[in-house]
């Protein structure tokens, strides 16, 4: 049973819509204020009937109270500061909400004739946008991963050619005993190519005993339609402050296929190059992808692409045709691991996505991949995904199936069923069923009403396993993998902004 908490945030919902206008906070200007009300809630409607189960002050209740401040572009630079209360359970009572500090950023950037320079000091940074490209030291989305961050960061242009960036961050909560990470690049533009360079230093704190630090250079260069990037990165463990990897080459190892055999240990070659908008008569034009991937012996680095050892193939053209809607991909993925236990593993796929002149839009996606190890077990799998989607009027609606590991033991069918329907400008109606018939009989449904009455309010009640349907193609979402998938749920949620 859901407790009064929710007919209070609906009934609040009923008063945002009549009066939008009287929830909006003047600004200050160039000082903003906003804020951000949310109510969430899940129900197991087979859940074991204890309180933190069955009611709406569970476990599984989220809501949120979110304050934040923004005063950008000012003579004093740019800031940004989010706090939020959680009724999350972690407080000495159950339900205990404590208001903390969630996000902060100030930026100072100035443009001079022939400098650019800003100054960032930033805590729980999202994304580091350190602009690695194919084989990042530090990936973008490495901070997400980590809740508690802070940090400093200098970014500077001297001219068209020159770019510096320096990151100094703490990964995690207690900022003594921290994880430390220094990151530096640079990079100089010629007409046709970019060089950088990059350095990252991992101090684990406590919770490790040696630092490691990482190098990587890239070149990249374009030529009319004509596109290639090599990078090279080295890693290496020791006991001590900022040190280099070093390492030498083993050419006499080569035997023709095994590039990493090469590599110093802890090292990684990736090489690609494209060949874009190449045309074929008047059928369409097509573009031409190859990336080739070598990792030593000791390689490592979770900050940024994690590879196993050995070396990897990927080849793949990708087609659009000049009169009909219709594009196409073919792919080939190769890969030989050798450490720990050698395996070989060979992927084609291909896909087709149009749309007719009805207005129905389609995809037909394909795979075979083989799978060998040192077990001698050959593995072997292969699906067919076809599905349909029409949009009439107030309604989009979709049809999918899927065949999956034809002519194997784990063979089986995939069907599923979903769409929108716009009952009125303030109202919708999401729905998704799925069913798949193999060694066993497995089904999913989900359904959500919405309520939107302007851009300030937002409600919704759902039914279902919500988790199902978060891959890009429904049937091919692992989800539907499991043998005995959670019940389904109750979920409402009103969120408001002022």
């Amino acid at each position: 049973m859901v407790r009064p908490t929710c007919t209070v945030a609906l009934a609040l919902v009923v008063a945002w819509t009549g009066t939008p206008s009287a929830v909006e906070w003047p600004p200050f200007d160039p000082v903003t204020v906003g804020a951000r009300f949310e109510y969430f809630v899940q129900v197991d409607r087979e859940a074991v009937p204890f309180p933190w189960n069955a009611s709406s002050r569970s476990a599984q209740d989220r809501t949120r109270l979110m304050l934040d401040l923004t005063a950008l572009g000012t003579e004093y630079g740019s800031l940004y500061v989010k706090g939020a209360a959680l009724r999350d359970g972690s407080g000495e009572r159950d339900m205990e909400a404590r208001f903390r500090f969630e996000q902060g950023d100030y930026l100072w950037a100035q443009q001079l004739d022939k400098l650019d320079y800003s100054l960032r000091l930033f805590a729980n940074e999202r994304r580091f946008f350190v602009s690695d490209m194919i084989a990042p030291l530090l990936d973008d989305d490495s901070g997400r991963q980590r809740r508690e961050s802070r940090g400093a960061r200098l970014d500077g242009r001297l001219g068209d050619r020159v770019d510096v960036s320096a990151l100094y961050s703490r990964l995690g909560d207690d900022f003594d005993d921290a994880r430390a990470v220094t990151y530096l690049r640079g990079a100089y533009a010629m007409p046709w190519a970019v060089l950088s360079t990059s350095y990252l230093f991992d101090d684990p704190g406590a919770f490790g005993v040696r630092n490691q630090a990482l190098f990587k250079t890239e070149l990249s260069a374009a030529y009319r339609r004509a596109y290639a990037v090599v990078s090279y990165e080295q890693s290496a463990f020791k006991d001590g402050n900022l040190f280099f990897p070093g390492g030498n080459f083993h050419f006499d190892r080569f035997d023709g296929d095994n590039f990493s055999a090469i590599l110093p240990e802890g090292s990684a070659l990736v090489a690609e190059a494209r060949v874009r908008a190449i045309p074929l008569r008047q059928l369409g034009a097509a573009r031409l992808v190859y990336r080739y991937t070598a990792v030593g012996d000791r390689f490592m680095n979770d900050l940024g692409r994690v590879e196993g050892t050995g070396v990897g193939h990927m080849a793949a053209v990708y087609f659009r045709a000049r009169t009909v809607s219709l594009d196409a991909r073919l792919r080939y993925q190769g890969s030989v691991r050798s450490r720990l236990e050698n395996e070989e593993r060979d992927t084609w796929d291909a896909a087709l996505w149009g749309m007719f002149q009805g207005g129905v839009e389609f995809f037909l996606r394909s795979g075979v991949s083989r799978v060998d190890d040192q077990f001698a077990f050959d593995s072997k799998s292969n699906f067919i995904h076809f599905a349909l989607h029409h949009q009439m009027k107030r309604m989009q609606s979709g049809a999918h199936i899927m065949w999956k590991d034809l002519d194997t033991v784990f063979s089986e069918r995939r069907f599923a069923w979903d769409g929108k329907l716009a009952m009125s400008p303030d109202w919708g109606l999401h729905w998704r069923f799925a069913v798949a018939r193999g060694t066993n009989v497995r089904k999913a449904v989900f359904s959500r009403l919405e309520y939107r009455p302007n851009d300030r309010v937002y409600a919704t009640f759902g039914y279902g396993q919500d988790f199902l349907g978060d891959a890009p193609y429904l049937l091919e979402d692992e989800d539907l993998d499991l043998g005995n998938p959670a019940s389904a749920v109750y979920t409402i949620s009103v969120r408001g902004d002022f």
